[in-house]
């Protein structure tokens, strides 16, 4: 079990507001529709993704490196992402988590299950909580060479869930150019054909456990 220590959150709501904006560029990622109860039924969808973008002309550019994680049913439960601001030593990590955690224990990060962190709530929205952690290079380059990234968080109940995001390509996104908007537009189109698929396979499931034929998803 990832142990991690117990902080207060929301001490910086405004800077991890003004992160959301990058999480939403192109593939539209920050967006988590399932429950916390859902978090064991949870899959990695697509990879690694790198966007860039400036909120207007003139200003700094903001670069993030993506990834997020589905429920069986195809809902999005869970995203990390590194954002970087030009110009800017620091980096910060954003994880944006489903609705029914405990938000005064914050979030455990931690990377192959050694140095974990506390990720401290920012804010909740209607589609989940986000909360961040001020990083620096050390923890880009354990990310580089890790093969686990851990994101636990407590449940309504007081048990711990685990978000486990797969560091494969993570280091080839993040060293490589942003994603261009056509690479967007296929990544999107696949994360959707991956979701179906699993919904379809839930549901020919259901259909075999009772004895009867599983309809085809349009």
């Amino acid at each position: 079990m990832l142990s991690y220590g117990m902080r207060h959150a929301g001490r910086n709501a405004a800077r991890t507001t003004a992160a959301l904006a990058a999480l939403g560029l192109g593939l539209g990622l920050a967006a988590p529709a399932a429950h916390a109860q859902d978090a064991a039924t949870q899959a990695p969808v697509g990879p690694w993704v790198k966007q860039c973008g400036a909120a207007a002309e003139g200003q700094p550019q903001t670069c993030i490196v993506q990834r997020d994680l589905i429920t069986e049913s195809g809902q999005i439960i869970a995203s990390v992402a590194i954002r970087e601001v030009e110009g800017e030593a620091g980096k910060l990590f954003v994880i944006n988590a489903p609705l029914g955690l405990a938000l005064r224990a914050g979030m455990g990060v931690a990377i192959d299950g050694a140095n974990a962190q506390t990720a401290e709530y920012a804010i909740c929205l209607s589609n989940g909580c986000f909360a961040d952690l001020e990083v620096d290079e050390a923890f880009v380059n354990r990310l580089k060479a890790g093969n686990t990234l851990t994101v636990a968080a407590i449940n309504q109940q007081g048990q711990q869930v685990n978000f486990e995001f797969s560091l494969i390509g993570f280091t080839a996104a993040y060293n490589g150019p942003p994603a261009t908007p056509e690479q967007l537009l296929t990544l999107s189109q696949q994360r959707d054909a991956e979701a179906r698929a699993v919904q379809q396979t839930l549901i020919d499931a259901q259909r075999q456990a009772v004895g009867g034929a599983a309809p085809a998803t349009p």
